[in-house]
């Protein structure tokens, strides 16, 4: 039980990471035109 609960956290923080790490690139994308629409 110990190592299946290990992996689905592990699944889980792994899916966070990729959730935050494409949302950091959306979001340099998105605010990087900003100077050229000032």
């Amino acid at each position: 039980m110990k190592n299946k609960t290990f992996t689905i956290n592990y699944h889980v923080v792994v899916i966070l990471i990729a959730i935050r790490a494409h949302f950091l690139n959306w979001a340099q994308t998105f605010l990087t035109p900003t100077p050229f629409i000032n």
